[in-house]
């Protein structure tokens, strides 16, 4: 049975880490970066603090992985600058090799070396001594492959083999390891089973991590804050609470989750919709588009405890664990449910529906 994610207390917000007092783990200010005339990573800037994991979210070519490798060292920004730990490792004139940065990098395709065993490769960026064999023997124990340095890349399954990549990047302690889609070429159910196993050795070696990513659900469910990156912009930085249900703009409200938008007329804390009167999360006024979620609206069963609006259904899909039910208002507007599996619901069938919390409103 999985155990719950252990989420370290984090600021959110589009800077958040800025000013917490503790010294980041990773520092990133104004990092730009240009292949040609195509700009990849426009002006981000990052903390991340000691123990914590961010994950990069975005879509394919939206410069995350790029901003993976500049920390890492592999490229070179055109601008802006990286510390690790408090140290200079780019700026100006300064460029670290990587790996002189105290960086652990974990690949999406393991990158282990197929000719040495599991504990040659774990040993691979360990300084030679005795106490070599015990650092070796301590990080097998930590992925919970004891017993298995004398086996082969090739013996193992794809999960076991991103084990010994994790194994192999924390064993020389760096300040912050770097996972460029670590899980994207397992099957999937071995990939919720792997990324909980992650979080947990990260968890247990008190790692600092940022890990890319194009899944949502795997960014949501493992990290402590999420950044999500759009043409190469770190639009917003949160914990993933805050990121789904207070996107800070459209754009990023339309990639998170499932999203549907209702014109709306928004005076101060309230707002007028198909929906009725909401309130806002943020005061606004004017013509504006109502964030509203599948699982933001609830289908009332028996006497409404207040306020509803009343519904047709027309539609649903059934996923199992849930439902999907289309229902229309009184305007014509058809919206998108999410309700438990068990509540039957049949095309016809009239509902009285209510908004469970505040909503978001973005201007138009």
């Amino acid at each position: 049975m999985a155990q719950p994610v252990e989420r370290h207390p984090a600021p959110a917000g589009p800077s958040a880490g800025f000013s917490t007092g503790r010294t980041p783990s990773l520092t990133i200010r104004n990092l730009s970066k240009r292949f040609g005339a195509t700009p990849v990573v426009q002006d981000v800037s990052l903390d991340v603090l000691p123990g914590e994991l961010i994950s990069l979210l975005g879509p394919s070519g939206c410069g995350k992985t790029t901003t993976l490798r500049l920390v890492a060292g592999f490229e070179r920004p055109d601008r802006g600058s990286i510390r690790v730990d408090g140290v200079v490792v780019e700026e100006d004139r300064t460029h670290v090799a990587p790996e002189r940065r105290r960086v652990g990098m974990v690949f999406q395709e393991y990158a282990l070396f197929p000719h040495l065993s599991v504990a040659q490769n774990v040993a691979f960026g360990l300084t030679k001594g005795r106490d070599r064999a015990v650092r070796v023997a301590e990080m097998l124990a930590l992925v919970g492959l004891e017993g298995a340095g004398e086996r082969f890349p090739g013996d193992l399954s794809g999960g076991q083999q991103q084990r010994v990549a994790v194994a192999r990047a924390l064993a020389p302690r760096p300040a912050i390891i770097l996972l460029d889609e670590p899980f994207s070429n397992l099957d999937q159910s071995l990939r919720v089973q792997l990324r909980e196993e992650i979080r947990r050795i990260l968890r247990a070696a008190n790692a600092t991590a940022v890990l890319v990513t194009h899944d949502q659900e795997e960014a949501l469910s493992i990290s402590d804050r999420v950044g999500v990156m759009l043409d190469g912009r770190l639009r917003q930085v949160a914990v993933p609470e805050e990121l789904h249900h207070h996107p800070a703009d459209r754009e990023v409200a339309a990639f998170v989750g499932d999203a549907q938008f209702l014109p709306g007329s928004a005076s101060g804390p309230t707002v007028s919709t198909a929906l009725g009167t909401l309130r806002l999360h943020r005061p606004a006024s004017g013509p504006v588009e109502v964030l509203i979620r599948p699982e933001l609206i609830r289908i009332e069963r028996g006497e409404p405890a207040g306020d509803t609006v009343q519904g047709t259904v027309v539609g649903r899909q059934f996923h199992g664990r849930d439902q999907i039910v289309s229902i229309v208002v009184g305007d014509g507007t058809v919206l998108s449910v999410r309700a438990s599996s068990y509540v039957r619901l049949t095309a016809g069938a009239t509902v009285d529906l209510t908004v469970r919390d505040d909503v978001v409103a973005f201007p138009v």
